[in-house]
């Protein structure tokens, strides 16, 4: 009797441990990704105008056929700037980036295009690394063939889970991507387990949202500039430390921390737009470089 019991114990045991170990891979999406499809912000509520103005929505279609929305905002001398490739962080969508847009525009005069990942906004899919990958693949290929930019100008923005996104852009574009700026990302989502959900790190081998930038960084090479909230209440701030460490080969790099910075609040720190400014013309693109 007693073996019997036991028996269906372990029977019993092994279906709930195997029953859990299945939810977390199969929902683990859901932990990371928390998408907007309904709240929007128009932009000319911005300032932007459609049609012949300054901003466009456009669609483009991944290599797995998945319909994303990107918008595009242009500078009259859109050929002879900068073009800013804008990832955004894991909550809401690209409508709430729109006073970081009219700002960046305005501050420092650049083209910029931000991608809805699939999920997110009007785009289609659901998200997830090896999705968001392809989402970007799309994008650089619209950048690097439309006419109204100079494709030798590209520069890459991450802020949170963006940033993530924007290291795995630039190590997988090394040549068209002339400069990338962090903004309080991470060194992987396994090691974001350990802080953010930590009764699931011994679940991390199951992972298939990695996101390892860690790694990657290691391999870029361009200019990067690290932008990092000393009170980050998300991301310890040790993980852009630990990034720019990482980041050995690059040509070069700066670390600004923000003393009162929250993980969100960088925006409204005191001499944030000049710190970008200062990267985008001084380290990637100086006035006397070939790029200018």
């Amino acid at each position: 009797m007693f073996q019997t019991l036991a028996y269906w114990g372990s029977i019993i045991a092994f279906g709930g441990v195997t029953c859990i170990f299945s939810l977390i891979y199969i929902f683990q999406g859901k932990l990371m990704y928390f998408p907007d499809r309904k709240q929007w912000i128009s932009p000319d509520r911005y300032g932007f105008e459609t049609g012949e103005g300054n901003f466009k929505e456009i669609f483009l279609t991944t290599e797995d056929a998945v319909r994303i929305q990107v918008w595009f905002f242009k500078q009259i001398n859109s050929k002879s700037v900068p073009t800013l490739l804008f990832c955004h962080s894991n909550a809401g969508n690209l409508s709430h980036r729109l006073p970081n847009i009219r700002d960046l525009f305005h501050n420092l005069g650049i083209n910029i295009l931000i991608v809805s990942y699939r999920g997110y906004g009007k785009s289609q899919g659901s998200p997830s690394e090896s999705g968001i990958k392809l989402d970007m693949d799309a994008c650089m290929k619209w950048l690097l063939n439309e006419p109204s930019i100079d494709p030798e100008k590209i520069i890459c923005f991450g802020r949170s889970l963006g940033g993530a996104v924007a290291i795995d852009t630039v190590y997988r574009y090394p040549k068209n991507i002339k400069g990338l700026i962090l903004e309080n990302t991470f060194t992987s989502i396994p090691d974001m387990v350990d802080i953010v959900l930590p009764e699931f790190k011994y679940f991390k081998r199951l992972c298939i949202n990695n996101w390892d930038s860690h790694t990657r960084i290691k391999s870029i090479t361009c200019p990067i500039l690290f932008l990092s909230a000393k009170k980050d209440e998300v991301v310890p701030q040790s993980h852009m430390t630990c990034l720019e460490k990482q980041a050995s080969n690059a040509s070069t790099k700066n670390m600004i921390v923000f003393e009162s910075g929250r993980h969100m609040d960088l925006t409204s720190q005191h001499n944030y737009y000049k710190y970008f400014k200062d990267f985008v013309y001084q380290n990637v693109f100086p006035p006397n470089s070939q790029n200018s």
